[in-house]
C-alpha cells in the first residue's frame, strides 16, 4: 500500500511538472472601437498572441519584429513598400518596440502586469489578479470547431459575453479575461465596442513565454485609466484644432466638421 502511494505521488508530480513545461499559443484578433459614438461594424483589429502555461502567460500586441524603419519622413504608401518590418513614427512620439503592449500573468504571485504604449511613453501597472464574477450559462456556440459555453460578467465598466471551451486543457484567456474553467476563444461586450476572438489554437508548442518588459513608467491601475484618457484627449485636441473642435464638460469633443461628439477610451472604463 505504501509503495502504491509513493508511485501515485510520483506520477502526480510528473504530471504537474509536465503540464508546467507544456506551452500553448493562441492567436487572437483584438478589436476595439475607440469612438464613443460608434460600435464595431466588422472584425477589423490587431493580431495578438497569447503564449502561456500553468504558471504564467503573456498576451502581446503592437510588437515590432525584425528591422525597425523610421518612417516619419516618408509617406504611408512608401512605408508599406519598405523592406522588412515598418513602423509609423509620428513627430515627437515614441516608436513601438520589440516588447509591445503586454498583459503578463504570473500565477505564483497572483499578479497581472499591463504595459501599454501611449504617444509619448509606455505605461506599466501591476495589480493583484482581478477576480471576475462569471455567470456560466447553458448557451453554447462553436468557435474554430470547438464547442464553447457562454459565460457573462460585468468587469470594469462593461458587460461581457465570453465563450470558453473545456475541450482544451487550458484555463486561460486573452488580455485580463481569466477565471473560467477552460480556454476563452471569444469575448465581446454588449455594446459591441470590444471584441477579441481566436483565429488559431496551437497546443503544445515550443514557443517560450515572453518575460515581462519593465521598460516604462510604473503607475497604479486606477491612475492608468485617468492618464490613458488624458492622453487620448490630447490626441483629440490635436485632431480637432484644425476643425475648431470644442471640448465638452465630460471631456469629449464636438467637431463641427464631422457634426458629432467624439471620445476615445480603452477596454477598461474604470478601475475600482
Amino acid at each position: 500500500m505504501k509503495f502504491t502511494i509513493i508511485i501515485l505521488a510520483s506520477l502526480f508530480s510528473f504530471l504537474i511538472a509536465t503540464s508546467q513545461k507544456t506551452n500553448y499559443k493562441i492567436t487572437y484578433m483584438h478589436c476595439i472601437q475607440f469612438d464613443t459614438a460608434k460600435s464595431l461594424v466588422n472584425d477589423v483589429g490587431f493580431p495578438a498572441t497569447l503564449i502561456g502555461n500553468s504558471l504564467e502567460s503573456n498576451y502581446t500586441m503592437n510588437k515590432i519584429y525584425g528591422k525597425k524603419i523610421d518612417t516619419s519622413g516618408i509617406s504611408y504608401d512608401q512605408a508599406l513598400k519598405a523592406q522588412g518590418t515598418y513602423i509609423i513614427k509620428m513627430p515627437g512620439s515614441q516608436a513601438s518596440d520589440s516588447f509591445g503592449n503586454q498583459v503578463y500573468y504570473n500565477r505564483k504571485i497572483d499578479s497581472i502586469y499591463l504595459r501599454e504604449k501611449m504617444p509619448d511613453e509606455y505605461l506599466i501597472t501591476k495589480e493583484k489578479t482581478p477576480v471576475i464574477q462569471w455567470l456560466i450559462t447553458k448557451d453554447t456556440m462553436t468557435v474554430l470547431g470547438y464547442v464553447c459555453t457562454m459565460a457573462k460578467a460585468h468587469f470594469r465598466g462593461r458587460h461581457y459575453k465570453a465563450y470558453f471551451t473545456s475541450a482544451i486543457p487550458i484555463a486561460s484567456g486573452p488580455w485580463k479575461f481569466l477565471g473560467l474553467p477552460g480556454l476563452v476563444l471569444q469575448i465581446q461586450d454588449e455594446k459591441n465596442q470590444v471584441k477579441i476572438f481566436a483565429t488559431k489554437v496551437e497546443y503544445p508548442v515550443a514557443d517560450q513565454v515572453q518575460k515581462f518588459s519593465g521598460e516604462g513608467r510604473l503607475i497604479q491601475a486606477a491612475e492608468y485609466v485617468i492618464m490613458r484618457d488624458e492622453y487620448h484627449k490630447k490626441t483629440l485636441r490635436k485632431m480637432d484644432q484644425a476643425n475648431s473642435g470644442q471640448e465638452l464638460h465630460d471631456g469629449s469633443f464636438f467637431s463641427p466638421k464631422t457634426k458629432k461628439t467624439q471620445g476615445i477610451y480603452g477596454i477598461e472604463l474604470k478601475v475600482n
